[in-house]
């Protein structure tokens, strides 16, 4: 089964990388460097495909902005190739040890590319201002977000919240397989707020919580809390749009836990 997801966020606060929690610990990196157009996607794409037909298993991660272009794959959890420009830029902790550096600058031809001069800082200039109106966009989101928060915050019953969560748990008994991790399944960007279902492709079974108010973060956060204290590894799927906010969990790697605010989202067909 695919595994797919998002490697970072364009958040209210700007774009977020989680590639440090999601590459940090992988024994063995390809660092991938070179310009819009050079083929980084492209190779990571035919790295997997050549991976998969080998009978191994690979994780994708897809760029937030461009859920059709590639950030990095992961085979058999052990080894990534990863996207290492900006904005998610990946600087190395241990070169020709952990590390290595694939520069795909070197193919470009540099005579063409200066003939283009004008219209390509035309372009991405262009491009630089659409990214700078759009996080203005999403600041003021949360703004609007902020204050909704200061007025509800002191009625809500946490308390509650985590006796709901507890009780969930003791329902349907997750296994104590697999670790806790982050795999971000939800992302906004040129398509707009779009997912992918692989949290409810892996399960067993899918619980979908009722989510009117948006609110439904915060029970989230006590299921994974209380996971975590029976000892339950859990995956977690950070809000695109607030990054501190699950949107989505995998708990025990069979139980599936969504938002209904998810409902309206775009699917992604792998």
């Amino acid at each position: 089964m695919k595994r797919s997801y998002f490697a970072g966020a364009n958040t209210t606060k700007g774009f977020v990388s989680y590639y440090r929690q999601i590459f940090g610990e992988i024994e063995r990196i390809y660092v991938i460097k070179g310009g819009s157009g050079t083929g980084k996607s492209r190779l990571m794409k035919e790295v997997a495909e050549a991976a998969e037909e080998k009978g191994r298993e690979v994780e994708y991660f897809y760029c937030s902005f461009d859920p059709s272009s590639l950030d990095g794959i992961i085979i058999d959890g052990s080894l990534a190739v990863i996207d290492g420009t900006a904005p998610h830029v990946y600087e190395p902790t241990l070169i020709g040890i952990k590390e290595n550096l694939v520069d795909l600058g070197m193919f470009w031809n540099e005579e063409l590319l200066r003939a283009k001069e004008d219209e390509i800082k035309e372009l991405l200039n262009n491009k630089r201002q659409c990214f700078v109106s759009a996080y203005s966009y999403l600041s003021a989101v949360g703004a609007i977000d902020a204050i909704q928060k200061n007025i509800t915050d002191k009625y809500i019953t946490r308390d509650k919240i985590k006796a709901k969560a507890a009780k969930l748990l003791s329902e349907l008994k997750p296994p104590k397989k697999g670790k806790s991790c982050i795999r971000l399944t939800s992302a906004l960007g040129m398509k707009g707020r779009v997912r992918f279902d692989t949290f409810e492709n892996v399960a067993d079974r899918t619980v979908t919580v009722r989510d009117s108010f948006g609110m439904g973060h915060i029970y989230l956060e006590a299921l994974k809390q209380e996971s975590e204290r029976f000892g339950i590894p859990v995956t977690v799927s950070c809000d695109p749009l607030f990054e501190n906010r699950p949107d989505a969990l995998l708990v025990g790697e069979t139980v599936a836990v969504n938002l209904s605010s998810q409902d309206g989202d775009e699917i992604l067909e792998d």
